[in-house]
């Protein structure tokens, strides 16, 4: 029979060598996985998986009195060696479809998280990214129109909390255009309420000034050429200015946002000259 120790060494070995955490199932503490690795971490843990195969295949054959593997063959081989082989060949064989089945959907699953790209209904709908996604993009900055300074009712209130895919942001460094399917969130956050002043503000240990309540709706922009030439290859989405948000809806008609975005923003349709990071020569 073989050692289960040894063949957990060697497993453990296999799992370590695509970088997978053998007791978690995820590749090292950040759990990022690239695509283009995939097949080199799957061949590295088939790798490791087939010393498996060979630790059970020499300890099936060993003499009994320590004896190596050239004189554990001349032995006579047992029915239950034979078991022992099957068993570990097979046990291997699914050790290595397990691994390519997690591999792939791991491979997936990261690739729509680090290349988010906007989802749309068989409608045309577009569709909230799911889990609060957006807060994890890049931060590019945050307006102030307080209703308070606005006669009550700020048309955007109050903060606009603006995020942009860590994708779309890379290549605008890069090239200092938006890509096709970048996505402008606008997260709208009223003021800390109750206000103090008449202006809105109130009195903090930092200071006067406003400060971040509650969150209050949305408002998307996305860049797609084909599906939205007719608004300047831009799409917006009002995905309400009050929470709940929407879970889906319709892109608005020219003049309602576009014509605002053509008319007065500076680059391309976004406001850039209220985002220091994105209004750089």
């Amino acid at each position: 029979m073989f050692d289960a120790a040894v063949l957990s060494q060697h497993f453990k070995a296999a799992a370590a060598a695509s970088g997978r955490d053998a007791s978690t199932g995820y590749y090292g503490p950040s759990r990022r996985f690239r695509s283009r690795d995939r097949r080199t971490d799957l061949s590295a843990f088939s790798e490791g998986a087939c010393k498996v195969l060979v630790a059970a295949v020499e300890a099936a054959f060993a003499d009994p009195q320590g004896g190596s593997l050239s004189q554990g063959w001349k032995s006579s081989m047992t029915n239950k060696k034979m078991i022992t082989i099957a068993t570990a060949v097979i046990t291997v064989f699914a050790i290595i479809t397990i691994a390519a089945v997690m591999l792939r959907s791991s491979a997936n699953a990261q690739s729509d998280e680090s290349h988010y790209m906007p989802q749309y209904t068989s409608s045309g709908e577009m569709i909230l990214p799911k889990n609060n996604i957006w807060r994890t993009w890049v931060f590019v900055g945050a307006p102030l129109t307080p209703n308070a300074l606005n006669n009550g009712a700020a048309s955007f209130p109050e903060y606009h909390n603006v995020y942009m895919q860590p994708w779309a942001y890379e290549e605008y460094t890069k090239t200092h255009e938006f890509p096709e399917g970048t996505i402008m969130f606008k997260e709208l956050q009223l003021t800390l309420p109750p206000p103090q002043f008449k202006d809105g503000s109130r009195q903090e240990p930092s200071g006067r000034g406003y400060f971040g309540g509650p969150f209050n709706g949305a408002d998307v922009t996305v860049k797609d050429s084909k599906r939205f030439a007719a608004t300047g290859n831009w799409g917006y989405f009002d995905f309400n200015h009050f929470e709940p948000k929407l879970p889906m809806t319709k892109v608005l008609a020219r003049d309602k946002c576009a014509f605002c975005h053509i008319g007065s923003a500076k680059k391309d349709e976004v406001w850039t000259q209220f985002y220091r990071i994105l209004d750089q020569p």
